[in-house]
C-alpha cells in the first residue's frame, strides 16, 4: 500500500477502502465529467484527526490507490491470485465477513483497473453479499449500485465513480451505527490482500517503486494493530497476533533493505501468504 496517498477522514467505512481518487475527474454514467470525490469528502482532507482511530484512517491508502499504483508500474494482471468470489457464501461470522469484505474490496479495485470486467462485477456482488451479511442491505437497496455497475462495464472512470459513491454511502451507514470493530477488521483484510498482491507481483517483476512502497508499510502496520487493539471483544485477537508477526518480519526486511528474492523478503512473503490464507479460510 502507498503511504503517501492519504485517505480522507470521511472515507471511514469498510467498503470505503475502495474510494478516494484524489479529486481526479471521471466520467459519470451519462458521460458528463464529474469529480470523483464530492466536495464534502475533499473538505474532510484538511480536518484534524479527532482520535487515534481517525488518525490511522486518514493515513491509510485505499485499494483503488494500490491498484492504480500496480497499474502505473506496468505490472500485468495476474489471474488466479485473488480470493475467488465463490468463497463469499461460506463466511458466516461477523469477523470473517468484515475481514473478507476488505479482501474483496482490494480484489475489486485490482480487477477494475486491469479491465477484468466480469471479475469486477463478480467482486462487486461479493462485496454486496458480505455487506448484506453485516446488515448493510439498505445501502444497496437505496442506491441500486450493482445494476449500475454492470451497465457501465468497459467504462473504467464510471466504475471508479460508482465505487466512490459506495464508499460514501457505507461511510455514513457505519459511522451512524458506530461499528468501528467492523471497520477495523475490514481494513486489516484490505491491508493484508494488498500486501499479498504486492509480494506476488514483485516475485514476477522486481519493480523498485513497488518494493519501496511495500517497505513503507512498516509505518502503517503499527497503526493498524493499535486500531484493532482499541476494539473490545475477542474477534480481533488472532488477527492482531498475525499482524504482529508480520510487523517483525517487515521491520527486519526494511532494516536490511534486502533485495526481492532474498532470505528476508522470502520470509515476509511466506508470512503474508500464510496469514492471508488464514483470513480467506476464516468462516
Amino acid at each position: 500500500m502507498i503511504r503517501s496517498y492519504l485517505r480522507p477522514a470521511a472515507a471511514l467505512a469498510l467498503v470505503g477502502l475502495m474510494a478516494s481518487c484524489s479529486g481526479s475527474k471521471t466520467e459519470s454514467e451519462n458521460g458528463t465529467a464529474a469529480d470523483t470525490l464530492p466536495a464534502a469528502t475533499e473538505a474532510a482532507v484538511a480536518e484534524p484527526a479527532a482520535d487515534p482511530a481517525q488518525d490511522f484512517l486518514q493515513s491509510l491508502p485505499s485499494p483503488i490507490h494500490v491498484a492504480r499504483m500496480f497499474n502505473k508500474a506496468g505490472l500485468k494482471y495476474a489471474a488466479g491470485v485473488t480470493n475467488p468470489t465463490s468463497e463469499a457464501d461460506k463466511y458466516q461470522s461477523a469477523s470473517a465477513r468484515a475481514l473478507n469484505l476488505g479482501v474483496y474490496t482490494t480484489d475489486l479495485a485490482y480487477s477494475t483497473f486491469n479491465n477484468q470486467n466480469q471479475a469486477a462485477v463478480d467482486y462487486f456482488k461479493a462485496v454486496q453479499k458480505l455487506g448484506e451479511g453485516l446488515n448493510m442491505s439498505s445501502m444497496f437497496e437505496s442506491t441500486n449500485l450493482v445494476p449500475r455497475f454492470e451497465k457501465n462495464l468497459g467504462n473504467k472512470d464510471s466504475l471508479l465513480y460508482l465505487m466512490s459513491q459506495l464508499s460514501l454511502e457505507s461511510d455514513m451507514l457505519l459511522k451512524g451505527a458506530k461499528r468501528m470493530d467492523v471497520v477495523a477488521l475490514s481494513f486489516a483484510g484490505a491491508w493484508t490482500e494488498s500486501c499479498y498482491l504486492a509480494t506476488t507481483l514483485l516475485a514476477q517483476s522486481k519493480n523498485t517503486d513497488l518494493y519501496n512502497r511495500l517497505l513503507d508499510q512498516q509505518t502503517t502496520l503499527p497503526k493498524l494493530i493499535a486500531l484493532l487493539e482499541s476494539q473490545t471483544g475477542d474477534e480481533s485477537k488472532a488477527t492482531i497476533e498475525g499482524l504482529k508477526d508480520l510487523q517483525a518480519k517487515l521491520e527486519r526486511l526494511s532494516a536490511s533493505n534486502a533485495a526481492v528474492g532474498s532470505e528476508d523478503f522470502n520470509a515476509f512473503q511466506k508470512a503474508i501468504n500464510d496469514f492471508r490464507t488464514q483470513l480467506v479460510k476464516n468462516v
